[in-house]
């Protein structure tokens, strides 16, 4: 379910709880101050460094959304670094919330 969130760009991340007017802001958490996106989430959090290191080292290529939700070898990282972070589920959203991040 995460995957098509992401993909189409409407789910539990702070951009599209904006649109539906449950965050001021939109933007991530902690010290990150970027409107939390797919694109932020997938390629440039710090928050999931690491894991995105594992899906660059899978991939053996430069990352990028096309490669990961429209290629094969791009879809088998994506999940993994999905499984590993939970990004983009409910549990996720209230998880990094409560721990740091930012109140709606």
């Amino acid at each position: 379910m995460a995957f098509f969130q992401l993909k189409l760009g409407k789910g539990y991340f702070k951009s599209f709880i904006k649109v539906i007017r449950e965050d001021k802001e939109g933007r991530c958490f902690r010290e990150c101050k970027a409107l939390q996106t797919p694109k932020h989430l997938l390629l440039d959090c710090n928050l999931y460094r690491e894991e995105r290191r594992e899906m660059q080292k899978k991939l053996g290529f430069s990352l990028s959304l096309k490669k990961l939700f429209y290629t094969q070898k791009g879809k088998e990282a994506l999940f993994l670094f999905l499984s590993r972070t939970g990004i983009a589920t409910r549990k996720w959203l209230i998880t990094v919330r409560s721990i740091g991040g930012n109140s709606y």
